[in-house]
């Protein structure tokens, strides 16, 4: 054998390898691809879940969404209009 044949052999061997190996990695590519769209969709549908569960906790134990805070805010009303309509009555016998 000369060596332009082995030349030529081994030429077409690499050819060969180099169109698996490609081959492969774009079948890798693809399959890297739909994992890390999953990897998204699936990070998405968890924070939309704690997100959720953040909007629960917060109807249950918030004192905005409790009515703690709008009763305090009426009693505190409620109060400085008693205290107000003291005074004026106050004034008002001097």
């Amino acid at each position: 054998m000369s060596i332009d044949t082995e030349f030529e052999a081994l030429d077409t061997e690499l050819f060969i390898l180099q169109t698996r190996l490609i081959n492969i990695m774009s079948k890798t590519s693809w399959i890297l691809s739909i994992l890390s769209v999953i990897c998204v969709i699936g990070w998405g549908i968890i924070g939309l879940l704690l997100l959720s569960q953040w909007e629960t906790w917060n109807r249950w134990h918030h004192p905005l969404y409790t009515g703690k805070w709008l009763r305090q805010h009426v009693r505190q009303q409620a109060q400085t209009t008693v205290v107000q309509r003291i005074r004026n009555f106050v004034c008002c016998l001097c």
